[in-house]
Parts: C-alpha cells; structure tokens; sequence
C-alpha cells in the first residue's frame, strides 16, 4: 500500500455498511453466566464494566478448566455450563478473634482483613494459628479460630 492512498480515507460509512460489521461481530458476543450467583450477562463485556476486570483475565479464566475464581466468582460461557461440573466456589468461613481472656475482639473475612484490623505484619502466619502447626496457641495476645 506504500505510496497507494487508502480507498477509504476520508469517507463517511453508511449506515448498512456499518449494519453488516455489527452482524458480522454478532457471534462474539455470547452470554455468560456467573457460576456463584446465577446472573447471567449478554457478554464478557458486560462482565468487565460489572465487575472491573481486566477483559483478558475474564478472557483467560473463561477458557480454563480449573474451577479458580475471578474477585471470588466463577464465570462461564452460558453454552459450556453445566451445573454437575461446574459448582460455586465453597464459602471460606469467617475468622473470630478473642483476646488471651477470651474476649471476643471480632470477625474478619480473610487473613489480609484480620492483619489490617488488628495491626499485625504481614510476615505472622495467621492461617498457621487456625489450622496446623500452631493451632490453638496465640500470636500476640489473640486467639484466632474459624466460625462454626
């Protein structure tokens, strides 16, 4: 083309060129549905402006066979669910924290959250005082276990 100047430049499109483009994409456009929730959205598109993803994640975690979440949720295309394989991510139960008294200090939704609310760093192994090694024992003062 170097040297050729582009036949279109310049020009306006028409409306049924523009038509027969839109109905030429038509079949990216598949529905997906959200495995935890049940919602189901015209397109990954509509994924990303709900959720704030990055499209080539969503992209990525919609092709992969491994039942890893995207912002704690499950998507897939609406054609390739199937509600025997493809199951919600199990609920991780709530951390309570009680001081060495007893005291009931409170619920956090993840380790991250409990670090952050009670001032600890980030190199204590929190998950390791509620399940395994150090279960039982306190860190700093507090006792950690998950709610039943």
């Amino acid at each position: 083309m170097k040297g050729r100047p582009s036949l279109r430049k310049g020009q306006k499109i028409s409306q049924e060129s523009k038509d027969r483009i839109s109905k030429a994409q038509d079949h990216k456009k598949r529905p997906v549905i959200c495995v935890d929730t049940g919602e189901v959205f015209d397109s990954k598109y509509d994924v990303v402006k709900k959720y704030g993803l990055d499209k080539g994640g969503l992209q990525s975690h919609l092709r992969a066979k491994s039942p890893q979440g995207t912002k704690g949720m499950i998507f897939r295309f609406l054609d390739e669910y199937d509600p025997a394989i493809h199951k919600p991510l199990p609920k991780k139960p709530l951390i309570v924290v009680h001081d060495k008294s007893g005291n009931y200090i409170g619920e956090y939704k993840g380790v991250s959250e409990c670090r952050a609310a009670l001032g600890l760093a980030k190199t204590i192994p929190v998950n390791r005082y509620l399940e395994g090694d150090r279960h039982g024992l306190n860190c700093k003062g507090y006792n950690f276990s998950y709610k039943r």
